[in-house]
């Protein structure tokens, strides 16, 4: 693949297409976590149980990890610009039709293209960057993204909670989808069409190859594997009975539950930059791997097992387990290094879409442990699950962060590698 510089038209340019970017990467994660805090409300519109419920959610997981591997060969062909606009515009548009759903099914279908119009969120931001700021910049580019989707996930926290009280969970996405048409109308007109530094795609596609080489790989399905596991606390917690839980277990009323989960999120965005430091200052990438996967599974075991606790002290334990979440992320950094520099967007794919197929999985599995655990309890028609019945539903997180940790020790080191390792 090779590079075409040209002259930028403005100083302003890039950094209006990298807010832009990190607008709709914002927007995304507003709409991904909104769940969180109208469950009671959904359960109740839909008729359906803790298990029905999950299972409309994790479509949207469905639809973000079917798009990872794609997602790259679609931004070389047309350019990120106009895959983030259709981006926006499609999750825009799915959170209305989901918010108007009269059946589970209309509702998880509408919940699949949300998915899909959320998948370019953050890798078609680092795109735009690539295109707009040189190499040296992309550090600063990652941040800045990280730091809006913080802000995207304090949104769908209390100010979404607040509005679901005031005017109701249906009309609170009616506006949230309007501010998601409004994004990708603007990143069509703001974004411009010539950034100073574009990739053109190579004449022969090495797609399939390199997708084959990789799951030849039995170390590219550890780091996959382990980056799902350690991703569950933020799809389980963060998207969907992350607030019901926390009310039920420290006995707090729903906007103080959506405190702690903001804390988780500020914790992932601080631990980035740590995290990079310390593979760095340990030359090391399976160290601090492993010492992420244990730390978060003794916060996560004390979360669900341990004592109430004040909600300044849970806000603390949330902030560690997201800054000790980051040992996930070398998970990509990893499969970069075992495979060519021309496979390192399908490797990363190759590990995205595992890692979001998790919740597939897991979030329904949650539901229908809620709902073998239930003793029948209904509060104006929508089932109420008790403290005991989250902490054996929730206490998937820590057995599973459990597994990460022991799965490290099948991990090597990849730090020094120069050339792709065979097996």
């Amino acid at each position: 693949m090779t590079k075409t510089v040209t002259k930028s038209t403005s100083n302003l340019a890039p950094w209006l297409a990298l807010f832009m970017g990190g607008l709709f990467y914002c927007f995304q994660f507003l709409v991904r976590v909104s769940p969180n805090v109208m469950t009671d409300e959904l359960m109740l519109s839909f008729l359906v149980d803790a298990a029905g419920l999950s299972f409309i959610i994790a479509w949207s997981n469905a639809g973000y990890s079917m798009m990872q591997i794609p997602l790259g060969v679609l931004m070389d062909r047309l350019g990120p610009r106009r895959i983030i606009a259709a981006g926006a515009i499609l999750c825009a548009v799915s959170t209305y039709f989901f918010s108007i759903a009269t059946t589970p099914y209309l509702a998880g279908a509408s919940r699949f293209m949300i998915g899909i119009g959320s998948a370019c969120g953050y890798l078609g931001t680092l795109k735009l960057g690539s295109q707009w700021f040189t190499r040296d910049k992309m550090p600063m580019v990652v941040s800045i993204t990280m730091t809006l989707g913080i802000v995207g996930a304090s949104i769908g926290g209390l100010p979404l909670e607040f509005l679901v009280n005031s005017v109701g969970w249906q009309s609170s996405l009616h506006l949230v989808a309007l501010a998601g048409m409004i994004i990708g109308a603007a990143v069509l007109f703001v974004v411009g069409k010539n950034p100073p530094y574009h990739a053109h795609a190579p004449e022969e596609d090495h797609l399939l190859v390199d997708l084959f080489a990789i799951v030849k790989k039995p170390q590219a399905w550890l780091f996959a594997i382990f980056g799902m596991l350690m991703y569950l606390p933020l799809d389980l917690m963060g998207t969907l009975w992350g607030v019901s839980f926390l009310e039920k277990k420290f006995n707090i009323p729903e906007s103080e539950a959506t405190v702690p989960i903001l804390f988780m999120f500020i914790g992932v965005a601080l631990g980035s930059f740590f995290f990079a430091w310390l593979t760095d200052a340990w030359n090391s990438r399976k160290k601090p791997m492993v010492l992420g996967a244990i730390l978060t599974t003794a916060l996560y075991f004390l979360i669900v097992f341990g004592p109430p606790l004040s909600i300044e002290l849970v806000c603390v334990l949330f902030l560690l387990s997201g800054f000790f979440f980051n040992g996930q992320l070398l998970a990509f950094t990893c499969i970069c290094e075992i495979m060519p520099l021309h496979a390192s967007g399908v490797a990363v794919g190759f590990v995205n879409s595992i890692v979001m197929l998790g919740g597939f999985f897991f979030m329904p599995l949650v539901g229908e442990i809620l709902v073998a655990f239930w003793d029948g309890t209904m509060l104006d028609g929508v089932p109420q699950y008790s403290a005991a019945d989250f902490q054996i539903a929730i206490a998937i997180i820590p057995i599973c962060l459990g597994i990460a940790f022991l799965m490290t020790k099948g991990i090597r080191e990849t730090i020094h590698l120069h050339k792709p390792v065979e097996k």
